[in-house]
């Protein structure tokens, strides 16, 4: 070991630590190399926090999930520069989708809040401010199951949005509604 440490540094007594900084044997540090940092050192120059950071993301100083609020963590999944979404009936632009680029669950983003899962177009609504009445559920205008924006999304009643969809009843109800002569009673 020291004849190595010899050959390559030129000293059997320094020891080469990540970034090329070198220190003699003996001298290597007993706390953490990262600023402001008292925690004991662990590997690397680095405590256990570092270095898992280090370790997972490529980087020591790399903000973990937990430092995060809700808020952080929710749009720190966001991608805001999604497809263009279009009204589904109309088929006019609504602008950019913001696509869920996290954990999924039939299309519809998911994301962790105080110990359940909860779809994250429903926080996206709700963090935005918008009412929904009772007896009234959340619906994509933009057909995009994976967007957050909350200006494609709409507060409608579960049969309207179930005629909206894809569903065999929804398809019927579209395709009499477009049929020559057939009077189709408006979703209320």
């Amino acid at each position: 070991m020291h004849y190595m440490r010899w050959r390559t540094h030129g000293d059997p007594l320094v020891i080469a630590l990540p970034g090329g900084r070198k220190v003699k044997e003996g001298e290597y540090p007993t706390v953490c190399s990262i600023d402001g940092c008292d925690n004991k050192h662990r590997a690397l120059d680095l405590c256990f926090k570092h270095y898992q950071r280090l370790k997972n993301h490529g980087d020591p100083l790399a903000i973990d999930g937990r430092d995060l609020t809700p808020e952080q963590r929710f749009w720190a999944k966001v991608n805001k520069n999604g497809p263009i979404g279009y009204h589904w009936e109309t088929k006019e632009p609504l602008g950019p989708c913001w696509v869920w680029t996290a954990g999924k669950s039939n299309g519809y983003g998911m994301m962790w809040l105080d110990g359940k899962q909860i779809q994250a177009h429903i926080l996206s609504f709700d963090w935005a401010g918008k009412e929904l009445p009772e007896g009234h559920e959340r619906d994509h205008l933009c057909r995009n199951h994976s967007c957050v924006n909350p200006d494609h999304l709409e507060a409608v009643t579960h049969r309207e949005n179930v005629l909206r969809g894809d569903s065999p009843h929804g398809k019927g109800y579209r395709k009499a509604k477009e049929a020559a002569g057939h009077i189709i009673p408006e979703v209320v």
